[in-house]
């Protein structure tokens, strides 16, 4: 149990960090547009609710 605590840690900083590249490269590109917005919701969604699955 302790392992599988540690390891959902480890890949929830690991999403942070690709989270945080991948908004400094498209603030670098122009930055979002109203569909970004959406698109990174959905985004974010759907890497919460893996993470709950997995854990």
């Amino acid at each position: 149990m302790k392992v599988l605590q540690e390891e959902a840690r480890l890949i929830a900083t690991e999403i942070a960090v690709v989270w945080a590249y991948l908004r400094s490269r498209v603030q670098q590109a122009g930055g979002w547009n109203e569909e970004g917005t959406v698109v990174e919701k959905v985004i974010l969604t759907a890497i919460f609710a893996a993470l709950a699955i997995a854990v």
